[in-house]
């Protein structure tokens, strides 16, 4: 019997939170080395976030339906 996974919403949320801290920080320091300006820093964050994290977690929902590149194993229960 062969057996297909498919990622869970919560587990496409979790890898989304999770990659995103990192990515804040990156940006965060970037542009406080660019500005020296903590509202700035914070406004850019902000925004840029909103964007990309709606972007990123409809990405991993698209990808996390898409069998291409995936590898059926047999379920041994």
């Amino acid at each position: 019997m062969l057996c297909q996974m498919m990622e869970t919403q919560r587990r496409s949320f979790l890898k989304t939170v999770i990659y995103r801290v990192v990515a804040v920080t990156t940006i965060a320091i970037l542009t406080w080395f660019y500005t020296g300006n903590a509202y700035t820093v914070t406004q850019i964050v902000i925004a840029y976030n909103v964007i990309v994290w709606s972007f990123y977690y409809a990405h991993e929902r698209i990808w996390a339906r898409i069998q291409w590149g995936r590898i059926e194993t047999a379920n041994n229960q």
